[in-house]
């Protein structure tokens, strides 16, 4: 999954909303990749970045298990487009 699809997507709404567990039981992969360019490997919620996934519970679960691997670089990466500053 590309790192912008995942900010434009609130994904820990499928957990927190029960008007969408159904959703994201039948979307649920057996494994996702998630390639981002965050250089500490923040999992935004949106792309206003006003909260990181990285703590929620179905997050944190899916790594212990093998389930999600997040790849992100080791250093800043230019990229015009993004706004680290939520105001």
């Amino acid at each position: 999954m590309d790192g912008g699809y995942a900010l434009k997507m609130p994904m820990a709404v499928f957990d927190d909303d029960p008007r969408f567990q159904a959703l994201g039981r039948w979307a649920a992969a057996d494994r996702t990749v998630i390639f981002c360019c965050d250089p500490k490997g923040r999992l935004w919620e949106t792309s206003l970045r006003l909260r990181t996934i990285n703590d929620h519970p179905a997050v944190v679960r899916a790594m212990a298990e093998g389930r999600l691997l997040v790849v992100y670089p080791d250093h800043e990466v230019e990229a015009g487009f993004l706004s680290f500053d939520p105001r």
